[in-house]
């Protein structure tokens, strides 16, 4: 069964298929650990984003959705940790949720 995924514009893309993932973007991401910095860095430039370049941001919908974010991040990376392609995969939806939810903060 697929893994349909609402983006904000509207557009549909199954996150359980392979070619969701095959742009350039996707091309280093091959391991559980570079996927780890990659959430890591995009989740820390949200949220240096949204308290000085936008303070006024940090009560607003979004805030609490990337917090959201940050906190299931938090709960979780730990538990997909192991390089294997169930975790990748893991990862790889949990940034494209995330990068979704951001495409309009800049």
């Amino acid at each position: 069964m697929p893994d349909l995924f609402k983006c904000y514009n509207g557009d549909r893309v199954d996150l359980d298929d392979p070619d969701t993932y095959k742009s350039e973007e996707w091309v280093d991401a091959d391991t559980t650990l570079k996927l780890h910095a990659r959430a890591w860095s995009e989740l820390g430039k949200s949220l240096y984003y949204m308290q000085y370049f936008h303070p006024d941001m940090v009560e607003d919908e979004q805030a609490a959705r990337i917090h959201g974010f940050c906190f299931w991040y938090a709960q979780e990376h730990r538990n997909h940790f192991e390089d294997t392609a169930e975790n990748r995969m893991w990862f790889r939806k949990f940034i494209y949720k995330f990068k979704d939810e951001v495409e309009n903060q800049c």
